[in-house]
């Protein structure tokens, strides 16, 4: 018997034997809740988007196509562990169950839903993903801003282990969170959330365990210069070779007042990967680890399954995850952390972050970096761990990992305001409670303002008497920073007026120029003229 209870949030605690009765009532819950973002994530997974969204989904849908979701799912789902394959089936059969009962909550657009699109979106995420990271796909302000943290319990008031999950994603549809309980009788009993549509708990905890994950900015995907024939736009060089790319044509549906009009292109790989732009005699390919995971659902399953560290671990042997920081705690007191990623092994001669050239065996990828050469603490003496985006350098106190222990490309973020202000919280207390944690996960203390509004405020008494301020919008915003507390309140001018300077002065600062008073003021001139 499978039942869905509703807390008083309306948080579904879905209930069954096994668990495919706790999938069947997740898709079905999902269904009941969401089913126009659920049924709309699929078709944005299949590269289907234009049918709902038209023209302005265009480029979504062949970018998407680019990536054969849906070949690779197809190919994928025969192969996959048998277990995962029922797991994934009874979800199916929970969502279209819901539909089948409901085809007045069906949009017109709507369709069942199949295995091969649940596989694809997984897919899809961990591929928007890693674009996301991507600093030769465009500039990263910010690649993530979640933040996490597990305390053992000697340094907890109530001598328990103490785990925070503080997610911070996107408003996209595909990254929104999805909160739900599946408690199986044969064993797993999981808390946690997905985004719509993903059969698993992607973060969560048990009664043993609990993890959570954090973006990082894992060079895990290379964008490769390839060195086009100027008289056959199908052939690009390889060493002393001419190689064909791989050509197929793709056509979409764009809705178009009311009707569906066909787009078609010619999509294009070099075996680097997919084409993604061209400018005159070279192209753009994009190689991406994340395309080359075989099961991207097993290893969520597992590591809820898990009964100890040891089999956590063992879910991210096979880096079918392709990236997150993973914090993770337990019931036993054993703390972990790993800079989770699926690393390319490649030669130290080049820029890994810049595109490289592709005509060369040089740049070629060598292998994956094993699990076991990846960053990782356990059971830290200080106690703690946190991760809020920041390096694996600075993730606990006493440096047990090292800079200099990995490859340059294995990891590049440093520290940044929020991962500061948890470290610095978890330094200074040795006896955590339930209340001050949960109070940390919603702190509006701005670090950053405390870095640099001292700086900024020098600038201007340095520079005041010579300023024009005719109007006095400059000095109006020194005195609201002045008497401002560093609070990011909903409501706080302060905040307001720092943020938007903070904004424009990242636009205008550079390396060669970090801290420039004459900058700081340029900076707040354009904010208060241009709020």
């Amino acid at each position: 018997m499978i039942s869905i209870d509703r807390d008083t949030n309306g948080t579904p605690h879905i209930y069954g034997a096994d668990e495919p009765d706790v999938a069947f009532g997740f898709g079905y819950a999902q269904a009941y809740d969401h089913l126009d973002l659920m049924l709309r994530n699929y078709m944005e997974a299949v590269g289907r988007l234009s049918e709902i969204e038209g023209a302005s989904a265009v480029e979504t849908d062949f970018r998407t196509r680019l990536w054969r979701t849906v070949e690779c799912a197809d190919a994928a789902y025969p192969s996959l562990d048998a277990k995962t394959r029922t797991y994934i089936d009874a979800f199916v059969a929970g969502a279209n169950r819901y539909i089948e009962n409901n085809p007045q909550e069906v949009p017109a657009w709507g369709e069942s839903v199949t295995p091969i699109q649940v596989i694809a979106l997984y897919r899809l995420l961990h591929i928007r993903l890693n674009e996301w990271t991507m600093p030769e796909l465009g500039p990263l302000a910010d690649a993530g801003m979640s933040n996490q943290w597990a305390v053992a319990p000697e340094r907890t008031q109530g001598n328990a282990t103490i785990c925070a999950m503080d997610p911070h994603v996107p408003w996209v549809p595909i990254f929104r969170m999805y909160e739900a309980h599946l408690c199986a009788a044969d064993g797993l009993d999981i808390y946690g959330a997905a985004p719509y549509g993903l059969p698993t708990i992607i973060l969560g905890h048990t009664a043993r365990h609990a993890w959570s994950i954090t973006i990082n900015q894992c060079d895990v995907s290379d964008l490769y210069v390839e060195q086009m024939d100027a008289n056959n736009p199908r052939l690009y060089q390889y060493q002393d070779q001419w190689r064909k790319t791989d050509e197929y044509e793709t056509t979409i549906q764009v809705k178009e007042n009311g009707r569906l009009v066909p787009q078609s292109r010619i999509l294009s790989w070099s075996h680097h990967g997919p084409i993604v732009a061209r400018d005159g005699d070279k192209s753009y390919a994009l190689r991406m680890s994340a395309y080359e995971i075989d099961d991207p659902v097993t290893p969520f399953l597992n590591l809820a399954r898990a009964q100890d560290l040891t089999d956590f671990k063992n879910a991210l042997v096979k880096l079918e995850i392709p990236m997150f920081n993973f914090v993770y705690g337990d019931a036993k007191g054993e703390l972990y952390y790993v800079y989770n990623e699926r690393c390319p092994v490649r030669s130290e001669d080049y820029d890994w972050r810049q595109p490289v050239t592709g005509w060369t065996h040089r740049t070629e990828w060598q292998m994956y970096l094993p699990f076991n050469h990846l960053p990782q603490i356990e059971n830290p003496p200080s106690g703690f761990l946190q991760n809020c985006n920041n390096s694996p350098w600075y993730v606990t106190q006493g440096d047990p990992v090292s800079v200099t222990d990995f490859p340059a490309y294995a990891a590049f973020e440093e520290t940044n305001g929020r991962a500061e202000r948890i470290y610095s919280w978890l330094v200074e207390n040795d006896s955590v409670t339930i209340a001050q944690a949960q109070d940390m996960v919603l702190d509006e203390y701005n670090v950053t303002s405390q870095e640099l509004k001292p700086a900024l405020l020098d600038a201007w008494t340095a520079q005041a008497l010579t300023l024009d301020d005719s109007d006095g919008l400059i000095s109006d915003a020194i005195e609201i920073l002045s008497e401002w507390n560093d609070v990011g309140a909903a409501a706080s001018p302060g905040m307001s007026v720092f943020s938007l300077w903070k904004m424009r002065y990242d636009d205008l600062v550079s390396s060669e120029d970090s801290g420039s008073p004459e900058l700081m003021i340029d900076a707040l001139r354009s904010t208060v003229h241009g709020m």
